[in-house]
């Protein structure tokens, strides 16, 4: 009795475990986060975007810096006269 008390005990244990691992994209989330609300200047990587990779931690603060500049919009969609900045025209198409 008491093998299948430990057995079972440590199956709760062990299920418990697995399911408070937060997913990637929970992990990106918390992380997107933390660097939106860190200090101005601050380049230190919050302790939410540890668990990330450095390539993962990467995109989100260049991802955040586009946002913030108002090249890409909330919905990921660029906007060519901020990438271009306000007095640049592009250049017309060459003939041929």
């Amino acid at each position: 009795m008491r093998a299948s008390t430990a057995a079972l005990a440590l199956l709760l244990t062990a299920l418990t475990g697995c399911a408070a691992q937060p997913t990637q994209a929970e992990l990106e989330t918390r992380c997107a986060t933390a660097i939106a609300n860190r200090a101005k200047g601050d380049t230190a990587k919050p302790a939410a975007c540890e668990a990330l990779t450095q390539d993962d931690y990467e995109t989100l603060v260049i991802g955040h810096g586009l946002s913030e500049t108002g090249i890409v919009d909330k919905d990921g969609h660029i906007n060519p006269q901020r990438l271009l900045g306000a007095t640049a025209t592009p250049e017309p198409p060459a003939d041929e």
